[in-house]
């Protein structure tokens, strides 16, 4: 069995330096090793007046057969949202669906008025 406590003392001068007692060999893993050339990536990002940024990371395996990650990301400077990282798997061919559809409630939101500030269409008013 390696002992190997590290602990920082100060030398002469006052400064830290860290000592070991053995040397432990470095641990071998077995796994298997991804070529970082192995997919495509691009990003996108979006700033708001309030000083918030959207960002946004798409990552494509390279060959295909794979879905893709598409990975939002909020921040700010003041009082954050929790979570605020998502990430959403989806087939190559789907994207433009996945746009047409946040869109879409986007659109029917702000449409109903559910968006706060947003109002939709004026009311029907009786005459």
């Amino acid at each position: 069995m390696h002992r190997h406590p590290a602990a920082a003392r100060p030398n002469q001068l006052g400064r830290l330096w860290l000592l070991r007692e053995a040397r432990v060999p470095p641990q071998s893993t077995r796994g298997t090793y991804e070529n970082e050339g192995s997919e495509r990536v691009s990003r996108g990002s979006i700033a708001l007046p309030s000083g918030a940024h959207w960002l946004s990371k798409l990552e494509v395996p390279i060959g295909g057969g794979r879905p893709a990650l598409l990975t939002l990301r909020r921040q700010s400077p003041g009082d954050a949202l929790a979570p605020d990282e998502a990430a959403l798997v989806l087939p190559l061919g789907e994207a433009d669906a996945l746009v047409a559809l946040v869109s879409g409630i986007i659109a029917q939101a702000k449409a109903d008025g559910v968006l706060e500030g947003h109002s939709g269409p004026e009311p029907h008013k009786p005459s």
